[in-house]
C-alpha cells in the first residue's frame, strides 16, 4: 500500500485500537476498582500493555490497512494479536506479585470484549473505507501496457 495514496488510514486504524485498549483496560480498571484516578503503580501496567499491543500490531502486520484484506484474514490477525497479548498480560503477573485489581475470573471478560471491540473496529473500518473508495476516492490511476494474468487481475 502506498504511503503516498494511504497515509493516514494505518494510523487510525492503530489509533483506533489504542482508544480501545484504553476504554477496555482503564474502563475495566475504574469498574473493578471503583476508582476514576488510576493509582502509579497501576499506570506501569498500562504503560506496557500499550507499548506490547503496538509491537504486536507490528510484527503481525497488521499496522498497515491492506485494501484487499479478506474479512478471514483480519479475524486470523487480531485473533493471534490478541491471544499473544493476552499471553503478555498473564506474563506481567509474573514480574509484579503486588499487582491485584483484576480477578482471574473477569479477565475472560476483559478479553472476550476487547477480542470483539477490535474486531467491530476493524470492520467497521474496514467497511467505511470501501463506501469511501466507493464513491471515487483513494484510487490510482494506471496505464497497463501488455496482457498478462496479473493485468488481467489489476
Amino acid at each position: 500500500m502506498s504511503i503516498r495514496y494511504s497515509r493516514y488510514i494505518p494510523l487510525l486504524s492503530i489509533l483506533g485500537d489504542i482508544l480501545l485498549l484504553q476504554i477496555f483496560f482503564v474502563g475495566g480498571y475504574a469498574y473493578l476498582t471503583h476508582q476514576l484516578i488510576i493509582k502509579p503503580e497501576n499506570l506501569l501496567f498500562l504503560i506496557y500493555l500499550n507499548v506490547v499491543y503496538v509491537l504486536l500490531t507490528i510484527v503481525f502486520g497488521a499496522s498497515s490497512f491492506d485494501r484487499h484484506i479478506s474479512k478471514t484474514k483480519l479475524l486470523i490477525t487480531y485473533f493471534q494479536i490478541v491471544v499473544f497479548f493476552f499471553f503478555a498480560f498473564l506474563m506481567y503477573f509474573q514480574f509484579d506479585r503486588q499487582f491485584s485489581y483484576i480477578r482471574r475470573d473477569d479477565i475472560k471478560y476483559l478479553f472476550s470484549g476487547f477480542f470483539i471491540g477490535i474486531i467491530s473496529w476493524k470492520l467497521l473500518l474496514h467497511f467505511a473505507f470501501a463506501i469511501y473508495r466507493r464513491k471515487g476516492y483513494n484510487f490510482r490511476k494506471v496505464i497497463l501496457l501488455g496482457r498478462t494474468t496479473a493485468s488481467e487481475k489489476l
